[in-house]
């Protein structure tokens, strides 16, 4: 934090602004190159999202914890329902069961839980947010019932997940820059515990997001391929713009599809064909 004195305007305040004045400029122009360097190092960032979980808590208990979205193993699903016994009926629950309605065709369901979670994942946790609109009964939702209290009581399941894939997501920021020059300054996934929610990016700027769900964990080759989701969800944008040329642009880097392979030996062993070649780890979905 910097503090900066503005002095009046005798013959002393003059002389004390000149001088500070000038240790401003130096702080300023001795900090250039950190701005600079922070600016060129994207950050990567892997969580289970608050938004999200809450969302999500708020679904199970819509629907008593039995629909086809939910993914949660049966004794996280069985702690929502207690420990938000006493909010069942409460307005946001309602919201949600009336909006996402259970008697709406799949695809109907699976494409409104893209476009709330994606608003919802763009947000700060929602109680710290103003002017919600329609997202407000969750907002009260999460202050009224302590959702964070369950939530942190929750971390280390969620914790156990991202930790094991965001080691390998870091090469994300780098294979853009060699493909296509840019990269994002902010690489942030954010998934839900509890929902399937169909992965999906939003880009803004210099920000990209990459929403979905926790692949279930019971298989490396199931983590191992969401892995891949995110690296293909993230190049939309500048693959997109590859549709009907030639993929000269993949040419001489093999080292990058090693290098994937090295880290992924059982998933290639099992699909060679997803893996014949980089284009295809980047885009065949």
């Amino acid at each position: 934090m910097m503090i900066i004195k503005v002095y009046s305007e005798t013959s002393g305040g003059r002389m004390m602004k000149k001088v500070s004045l000038a240790i401003l400029l130096l702080l300023f122009l001795s900090t250039v190159p950190q701005l600079i360097l922070s600016q060129e190092e994207p950050q990567v960032t892997v969580e289970v999202n608050p938004n999200l979980e809450l969302f999500s808590v708020v679904y199970i208990l819509a629907f008593n914890g039995s629909d086809p979205f939910i993914i949660a193993p049966n004794d996280y699903v069985q702690d929502v329902l207690t420990y938000f016994a006493p909010y069942k009926e409460h307005e946001a629950v309602k919201y949600i069961r009336k909006v996402l309605d259970n008697s709406l065709p799949y695809y109907y369901r699976d494409s409104a839980m893209m476009d709330l979670s994606s608003r919802l994942a763009m947000l700060n946790y929602l109680p710290n947010e103003t002017n919600l609109g329609d997202l407000e009964p969750l907002a009260e939702f999460a202050n009224e019932s302590n959702f964070m209290e369950f939530y942190k009581a929750h971390e280390e399941e969620y914790l156990k997940y991202t930790l094991s894939i965001a080691s390998y997501l870091e090469l994300v920021p780098e294979m853009h820059k060699e493909f296509f020059g840019f990269t994002y300054q902010e690489y942030n996934v954010e998934l839900s515990y509890s929902l399937r929610i169909h992965p999906h990016s939003v880009f803004r700027e210099e920000k990209v997001y990459h929403i979905g769900y926790m692949y279930p964990n019971k298989y490396k080759t199931q983590m191992f391929q969401q892995i891949i989701t995110i690296f293909h969800e993230f190049t939309h944008p500048f693959v997109n713009n590859l549709l009907g040329e030639t993929y000269e642009l993949f040419e001489n880097k093999s080292y990058y599809l090693d290098e994937l392979k090295n880290q992924l030996p059982i998933t290639t062993a099992y699909d060679p064909e997803h893996f014949g070649s980089l284009a295809s780890i980047l885009t065949r979905f």
